[in-house]
This record gives structure tokens, sequence and C-alpha cells, in this order.
């Protein structure tokens, strides 16, 4: 049963690439979102189940599983992912962009760990970066990098046994954005955008804001519609 339902899937998602680039080509740009859960609990659909899946005719999503960031820049992105944006390329005429949404596991599991220990390093971004830059010029779309939600302070340890401790969590959080908006600004060869929410989704505190989560680690219903607001603001004033 798991390998029919994995084949329909595949079905599926095959045939909403499909209809990616037709919408493309008919309707005018549209949003690739990819990456973990947060790709599509942050457009307000953390249901779907399927890899690649249609949001509406300017959003779709192209959900990766779990990964870290820094899995991407030791192991690239997934042969389908790389297969998808070779078709992206051969057949889409009018220009997108592709969003990457990563970075909020490895800052809730790992670096808000190595924060504790005092020695964290983010020298991985700088590849993860390019990347990025290398798969949406494959898919000859512009490249946008979403800085994580902001941490919890109320996130459920038993959904995410082995996450470091709040203040930790944010501290490597805060480091985290620094560092992207940072290397974006040297990257000037190859400019790549940053989308940042952490302002506008966070309490006075720097913490994700309750109202906005319901697990303590995602946007519900009332983030996502903030999320959205503000990427149609970001979006408009994409060169």
């Amino acid at each position: 049963m798991s390998i029919l339902r994995r084949r329909l899937n595949q079905a599926i998602s095959l045939l909403t690439g499909v209809r990616q680039i037709r919408s493309a080509n008919r309707d005018g740009p549209n949003t690739l979102w990819i990456g973990d859960s947060h790709a599509r609990f942050n457009l307000g659909h953390g249901r779907l189940s399927r890899r690649l899946a249609r949001i509406d005719s300017k959003n779709f999503v192209w959900s990766i599983g779990p990964r870290l960031a820094y899995s991407i820049t030791r192991k690239g992105w997934p042969v389908d992912v790389r297969v998808g944006a070779r078709l992206t390329n051969q057949h889409t005429r009018t220009p997108n962009e592709t969003v990457f949404v990563l970075g909020e596991i490895d800052i809730r599991m790992f670096l808000s760990q190595e924060v504790a220990k005092a020695s964290v390093s983010l020298d991985f971004l700088q590849s993860y970066l390019a990347r990025c830059q290398e798969l949406a010029c494959l898919q000859r779309r512009r490249p946008v990098v979403a800085v994580p939600i902001p941490p919890s302070s109320w996130l459920d340890l038993d959904f995410s046994p082995g996450a470091g401790p709040t203040q930790d969590r944010l501290a490597a959080h805060v480091i985290f954005r620094q560092q992207l908006f940072h290397l974006a600004a040297r990257n000037l060869n190859a400019p790549i955008a940053i989308f940042d929410c952490s302002n506008t989704l966070s309490d006075e505190n720097g913490l994700l804001n309750e109202i906005y989560t319901d697990d303590g680690c995602h946007l519900n219903d009332a983030g996502a519609l903030l999320y959205r607001k503000e990427w149609s603001e970001f979006r408009s004033n994409l060169p």
C-alpha cells in the first residue's frame, strides 16, 4: 500500500508541475516555495501531504520533508527537485521566484546547542545560499531565501525532543538571521533576496507571538495570513 501511495503522490506531483508551468505561461509569474513543513504552514496549508502541491494560481509548494539547510549544503537538492528545475527551465517563459524555506530545524535542534557551548558556526550558510542560487538559476527564477520564523517560548518538547532552551534558540535565530543578510549583501555578482517576517511575527522579546502559533513551532492561520500579506508587499518591490 505504501508503494502505491508513493506512486500516486509522484503522479500527482508531476501533474502539479505541469500545471505550474502552464499557470506561469498563461497567468503570468508565480512563486514556488521549496522547503520543510514551514513552506506549507507559512502559507496556511500545513495539512498538504503531496510532495508538490498547488496553493493557487500564484503559489506552488514543493515540500522536501524535515531537512536541514546544512544537509542541503552537503548533499544538494533531492533528485526530483533538480529534475523538476530542468523541466521548468525548458518550458517556462515568464520570470518567477523560488523562495527557499529552510533553517528552522537547524536553529531549533543544533545551532541552539552550539550557542550554549559558545561554539556556534554558520560557515555552511555561504554554501547554502550558493545551492539556492544554483537551483533558482537552473529554473530561470529569481532566488529568495526566507528567514526562519522566530522561535517560540512554549515549544512542546514532546513534539521536538532535543530542542535547545528558549533563549539559546532565540540567540541562534538572531545570529542565523544576521548572517543571511550579511552574506546576501556581500554577494553582489549573484544577488539573492532575503525575505524576513521576524519583526512582524515576534513579540516584545523577539520570540514568536503566541497568537500566531498553535503548536509552538509552526504558524497557525492567523500567522500565515500575516506572512502572506508581508510576502505580497515584499514581492511587489522585487527588482
